[in-house]
């Protein structure tokens, strides 16, 4: 059966949003990375910030947005992977970003975090690792713009999808589907041409995408592929 079916949703066509993740980037020309994504139809860019103690890596901090806003346009989404999230968040707030996403398991004062990132205009979102139940945050979904639902174990680019993480997605949408419609849905890791189609079935309309578009032969074309396919998997309503 197709997600359609499934959810009882065959009114409602969202808009697809990528947002390319710089962690792909080549950092040995970030200008000219970000400039082959010219002509695509790309929403902004996605910045993942990791500290090396909530995930194994450890990439940039609030002054890659400052560098960002420089040589380039694009609204920017911003993604927390850091411990103690609530002495680090304000400094992105300072940041001009256009979403602030934190993670549940890296932040018990959760919904204190959301308020004050709402109270800046900036859009709020909370992500969840793969082993994390979505029913976790059914409390705060009436308050935030949307959830990342992590489909690989953050920390690295280029990992593969993980397929247990499409029931997330689904159960993620009916409890949407009765808290707040406005919620969008995004996902993050091992995401191209081909899984955008079994996620978008399920529900997912923000779609973070980082070696598959930026290590593609032309980057902005691959990430125009994506968002195609997206679309094109929702009015099929299946993935045959």
């Amino acid at each position: 059966m197709g997600r359609y079916s499934e959810c009882d949703c065959e009114s409602i066509v969202e808009e697809i949003r990528l947002y390319p993740s710089i962690l792909s980037a080549d950092f040995t020309n970030l200008r000219e990375s970000i400039h082959q994504l010219q002509g695509s139809d790309i929403a902004g860019l996605h910045v993942d910030v990791m500290d090396g103690h909530f995930v194994p890596n450890l990439t940039f901090g609030p002054w890659i947005c400052d560098v960002l806003k420089k040589i380039c346009d694009y609204p920017l989404d911003v993604h927390l992977m850091i411990d103690n999230t609530y002495d680090f968040f304000s400094h992105f707030l300072k940041s001009n970003v256009e979403a602030l996403t934190v993670h549940y398991e890296s932040s018990p004062q959760l919904h204190r975090i959301i308020q004050l990132i709402k109270k800046e205009n900036i859009k709020a979102g909370v992500s969840i690792n793969p082993g994390t139940s979505v029913t976790v945050l059914e409390d705060v979904l009436s308050e935030i713009d949307m959830v990342l639902i992590m489909t690989v174990n953050p920390g690295f680019g280029g990992q593969s999808f993980l397929k247990y993480t499409l029931n997330k997605i689904e159960k993620l949408w009916n409890l949407k589907e009765q808290m707040n419609r406005d919620l969008m849905i995004y996902v993050d890791g091992g995401i191209d041409e081909n899984t955008v189609k079994e996620v978008a079935v399920k529900g997912a309309r923000g779609i973070i995408a980082g070696s598959s578009v930026f290590n593609a032969p032309i980057p902005r074309k691959q990430a125009n592929l994506i968002i195609e396919n997206a679309y094109d998997a929702i009015e099929k309503g299946d993935l045959a």
